[in-house]
């Protein structure tokens, strides 16, 4: 059986197959979400990340997070996160390798 958060973590994924591309600047805006499922009936839980990245030169960006990681109503972790990047464009700028340094902080509802 599909539960809202299924149906939702699927549309979200079929969005991107679905529309077609547009034209885009070199920053980005990325939303991600899936599910975790536990043992039991009941452990199953949606997460999602909303990110915005900004290229500031060729081979060096910074992004800025907010990150839902779920889990059980007393246990859950939410937080904001700052990420410098670093980048090597390879093959004539078709494929580039990425390294990056994260700042995360969290709330922990319990």
């Amino acid at each position: 059986m599909l539960t809202l958060a299924r149906l939702l973590a699927l549309a979200i994924a079929l969005h991107g197959f679905l529309l077609p591309s547009l034209p885009a600047h070199a920053n980005e805006l990325s939303v991600l979400a899936g599910v975790t499922r536990g043992f039991g009936a009941e452990d199953e839980f949606f997460a999602w990340q909303a990110e915005y990245r900004y290229n500031f030169l060729r081979n060096f960006a910074a992004s800025l997070s907010w990150i839902n990681e779920g889990g059980p109503q007393d246990h859950r972790r939410d937080g904001i996160t700052a990420q410098a990047w670093g980048r090597a464009p390879l093959l004539g700028n078709r494929v580039s390798i990425g390294f990056g340094a994260i700042i995360y902080c969290y709330t922990l509802d319990s």
